[in-house]
């Protein structure tokens, strides 16, 4: 039984793992970024006038990762990192 265990750890390890952000896609998701497109707007474009597929999502992590690291990327999003307060029946939140 451990050999079938060692067998799979090491196929893992040698498994291929796709690396779609590369500089060239960092290149064109900034480019956008900085044009006040959404990471939404920036994927769809990818997709439509490139064939390259990356999520949203990923563009979000890119964007967080460079805030972390000093940059100013989300400056450039629509809400610009700002968290929506909804409003609801809590009590706290209406307009008067």
């Amino acid at each position: 039984m451990s050999t079938y265990k060692q067998l799979a750890q090491e196929q893992r390890l040698k498994a291929f793992k796709a690396i779609k952000m590369t500089q060239s896609s960092i290149d064109l998701v900034e480019e956008k970024l900085l044009e006040q497109w959404s990471p939404e707007q920036v994927s769809g474009w990818l997709l439509s006038e490139h064939n390259f597929s990356l999520s949203h999502e990923r563009i979000y992590q890119h964007i967080w990762q460079n805030k972390r690291q000093g940059g100013d990327l989300f400056q450039h999003l629509r809400w610009q990192g700002k968290k929506y307060q909804k409003r609801g029946s809590n009590g706290k939140q209406s307009r008067e």
